[in-house]
């Protein structure tokens, strides 16, 4: 009998070897549902981290644009007051800043001393013109109301 309690014992053993490999195999039946799952979620998760990346960029290159314009608008403003600085400088008007604004501050300081010089210029001009028109030109000595040294008869 012991012989047979043996068998049996192998018998329940083999079957239990068994059991155990029916079960591996159901885990692995379980396991493409479990793999399909995570793939589903794997794939919401990467939309989700590329949506959220694309509306990081969007907004940092929304930002990067803002501020590269409020730099322009700021070099733009700065540019000005140098420009202001320099028509005062020169004793001119700081209405004249739209004729000679210019990106580059050489460019505007050239533009500046022509326009100084136009109106220098043009004033001298017009001052020449006037002192003309308005000028007193004495008669030459042969006329007859010419100014003469002699007394006058009446002056004894």
């Amino acid at each position: 009998m012991p012989r047979e309690i043996k068998e049996t014992d192998n018998k329940e053993t083999d079957n239990k070897e068994t059991d155990n490999r029916e079960v591996p195999e159901l885990k692995k039946e379980d396991k493409p549902e479990e793999n399909y799952i995570n793939d589903i979620v794997k794939k919401q998760m990467e939309a989700f981290q590329e949506t959220l990346i694309n509306q990081f960029r969007e907004e940092f290159n929304n930002e990067v644009n803002k501020f590269e314009e409020d730099k322009k608008e700021f070099q733009s403003v700065k540019q000005k007051h140098r420009i202001k600085e320099l028509l005062l400088e020169n004793n001119l008007e700081s209405e004249f800043l739209e004729f000679v604004y210019d990106d580059d501050i050489e460019v505007a300081s050239m533009k500046i001393k022509e326009l100084n010089t136009i109106i220098t210029n043009r004033v001298e001009y017009v001052i020449k013109e006037r002192l003309k028109l308005n000028s007193y030109t004495p008669p030459s000595g042969d006329s007859t109301g010419s100014i003469s040294n002699k007394k006058p008869p009446y002056m004894v």
